[in-house]
């Protein structure tokens, strides 16, 4: 066998194993980036419905004072 051919074959084969996990690199970190966005909106959301349901307590504590 040709060393030169075997080492161009190999180094093919690296290259193209190389190229599939940086592929798959690339996916993780998207998914990683989507979820974490994911996250930060119902964090947000929930911080709304917190202050919303502060708000109405603090309401309702004054309508039942009032009476």
């Amino acid at each position: 066998m040709d060393y030169q051919r075997e080492k161009t074959e190999v180094s093919a084969d690296v290259d193209k194993i190389e190229l599939n996990h940086l592929q798959d690199v690339k996916l993780i970190k998207d998914r990683i980036i989507d979820t974490e966005v994911e996250v930060r909106k119902v964090k947000s959301h929930v911080e709304k419905q917190n202050a919303e349901i502060a708000k109405e307590e603090t309401a309702h504590t004054a309508k039942m004072s009032e009476w």
